[in-house]
């Protein structure tokens, strides 16, 4: 341990005092750099931006210069004076013009359902047109053509109260309303109604019987109501109906000259007319022989028939369908009608053509020696 501590040596202080001066040194230097810094640092410029904001400078109003005042008297003058309409020309429309044109029917569900019902009135078939237009009339309430069209259909059908009742409506509707139809039903109204004299007896509507094979071939009929007025004092025996029928074979229309086995039957009973009509059914039929010739001369279809109801051999009432059968009725009554004339010498082929048997030839044969 005294060896030790006699080897251990004491430090120098020379160096210690070195370091100092050297870091004392080195502070001082960098003070006066700074200084000599600061001494030499360049002058400092100050730079001014200038801004330009706008500012919203409201325009001068310009003043009106004053005009004359107005008197008063021509101020009241201007406000008291009435103000001028041009008058404007209106061309009144003539009478004639006026009576010429029927009105229109502007809602198109109505306008159909009267062409419809004019369609069914034209087909006889009257109580279809009533309600056809009727309903007309709850679409355009009052219009002249439907009141019109409801009259002329009552006047066919006969009921002439209600007809008359139609037309004074459409009447009081007035000219400019009405039109034309307003002078067709002041016409009418003037002249009245003349109804259709029939006496005490008439036909009604005729009905077609339905096609009936039979043995002796096919009935092909009508049936006629015939109507009595009440309390008539008639001779029931004296009553007579005649039905006149015609089919369409090849395009051409013939009347069915003596018919095969034609009859009749009342289809009520007792016939007294009790209670103001009875029914007769007629037919005739076509013997199953004909059905062979159709092959040659076409189909016989049944056309219509002309009814007609006799008293006392004197006629008082006909119906017919379709209609035009009535000219052909006539025309076969004053003679032959043009293009009727008989060749006689058809009559052996139209011979040999009844009494045709299938397998047997057309064409005579030829004389044997």
């Amino acid at each position: 341990m005294s060896q030790n501590s006699a080897d251990y040596e004491k430090p120098s202080l020379g160096v210690f005092h070195l370091s100092c001066w050297i870091l004392g040194v080195v502070a001082f230097s960098q003070v006066m750099s700074v200084g000599v810094a600061l001494a030499v640092r360049p002058e400092t410029t100050v730079v001014e931006r200038v801004v330009k904001k706008y500012i919203a400078v409201p325009q001068p109003v310009v003043a009106t210069p004053p005009q004359d005042p107005v008197p008063q008297a021509q101020e009241s003058a201007r406000v008291e004076a009435p103000v001028t309409i041009p008058k404007i020309e209106i061309e009144p429309i003539s009478p004639h013009e006026v009576l010429a044109n029927a009105p229109v029917i502007n809602e198109p569900v109505a306008e159909r359902l009267v062409m419809e019902a004019r369609e069914a009135r034209i087909r006889s078939d009257h109580m279809q047109a009533v309600i056809k237009l009727e309903e007309a009339l709850r679409l355009e309430p009052d219009h002249p053509a439907i009141i019109y069209e409801m009259a002329t259909n009552f006047e066919v059908m006969g009921i002439y109260d209600k007809a008359t009742e139609q037309y004074l409506k459409l009447n009081a509707l007035g000219p400019l309303e009405g039109g034309s139809l307003w002078k067709k039903a002041s016409a009418k109204l003037a002249r009245g109604i003349v109804p259709e004299s029939k006496e005490f007896t008439s036909l009604g509507v005729v009905r077609l019987s339905p096609s009936e094979a039979t043995p002796v071939g096919e009935r092909r009929g009508v049936v006629l109501p015939v109507s009595v007025s009440p309390n008539a004092d008639f001779n029931s025996s004296l009553l007579e109906t005649k039905v006149h029928f015609f089919e369409k074979q090849g395009g051409e229309v013939k009347q069915v000259e003596s018919p095969e086995q034609p009859g009749y039957a009342w289809l009520s009973g007792p016939v007294d007319w009790a209670d103001g009509e009875e029914m007769v059914e007629i037919w005739y039929h076509i013997p199953p022989s004909d059905r062979q010739q159709q092959h040659i001369f076409g189909e016989r279809v049944f056309h219509g028939y002309v009814a007609e109801l006799y008293y006392a051999g004197e006629l008082v009432d006909m119906r017919a369908h379709p209609r035009p059968l009535l000219n052909k009725m006539r025309g076969r009554a004053n003679g032959p009608l043009p293009g009727d004339a008989w060749d006689p010498d058809i009559d052996p082929v139209l011979e040999s053509l009844e009494q045709y048997e299938p397998g047997d030839p057309l064409l005579p044969q030829l004389p044997t020696r």
